[in-house]
């Protein structure tokens, strides 16, 4: 008779709700670093925008979970699907958001942002950015901006 080694996972069925450590955060940097904790010690995870699974009831992820909470990250537990990260699946799973990261932004200020800042008589501050006009004054101004 065939056995699975401990220490390999076998992947859930799909749809099906199994038990999982969850980190959340809004800080890309916070979930990277809880990613890399994880998978440095062979843990298998599902990413999302603001969240890190990882299964419970395995010893090796119950004692990175025990870890992370030593180190500050507050890691709950819940019952739901799981779909790991694989190799063979980053592409699709990181096709969308990368387009949307790689499409071209709205509208941004800045140099050459194409609006005209008209200045009001009345400045009564000193400026500390540039202006394409030949003098230099000690007053406050407005910025207005043309729709496009």
């Amino acid at each position: 008779m065939n056995s699975i080694p401990a220490s390999v996972s076998i992947a859930p069925t799909a749809g099906a709700r199994i038990k999982l450590h969850v980190y959340t955060s809004s800080s890309p940097i916070l979930l990277l670093r809880v990613v890399r904790f994880l998978t440095q010690r062979a843990v298998a995870v599902e990413v999302g925008n603001n969240f890190v699974k990882f299964p419970r009831a395995d010893s090796g992820s119950d004692q990175a979970a025990a870890d992370l909470k030593t180190m500050g990250f507050r890691v709950l537990t819940s019952m739901d699907q799981f779909s790991p990260e694989a190799d063979h699946l980053m592409q699709a799973a990181s096709a969308t958001l990368l387009a949307q990261e790689n499409a071209p932004k709205g509208h941004v200020h800045g140099p050459d942002c194409g609006h005209d800042h008209v200045h009001s008589a009345d400045c009564s501050h000193t400026h500390d950015h540039a202006h394409d006009h030949g003098h230099t004054h000690e007053h406050s101004h407005t910025h207005t901006h043309d729709k496009h």
